[in-house]
């Protein structure tokens, strides 16, 4: 068992894996940020946004890579994902308008 990549192709297949996964705990993020650790709204979308965008620019540059590379599946997985991103996106900068910055 391999624990460390080796290659290229298995290194893209672990950031892709760590981006995709934060992307589905994002909304579970906000929440433990804004209830359980006591980090007002504001803070909490200023926390959570960089990584939204970080991935959403991640995905997206992989998958325009892998379909390039002929690739079928994974980019449309990667561009899937990087809608999500921003869906995330959008709904923080909603929280944020919306929600007071004390709780």
């Amino acid at each position: 068992m391999r624990l460390i990549p080796h290659n290229e192709q298995d290194w893209l297949k672990a950031v892709l894996f760590v981006l995709t996964a934060c992307m589905t705990v994002t909304p579970l993020s906000f929440l433990a940020l804004w209830w359980f650790f006591d980090v007002n709204s504001h803070m909490a979308v200023k926390i959570l946004m960089p990584i939204c965008a970080l991935s959403f620019c991640v995905l997206i540059g992989s998958g325009i890579q892998q379909s390039s590379a002929g690739s079928r599946m994974a980019p449309l997985l990667c561009f899937i994902f990087a809608g999500l991103a921003v869906l995330w996106i959008l709904v923080l900068l909603f929280l944020y308008n919306f929600l007071p910055s004390q709780v």
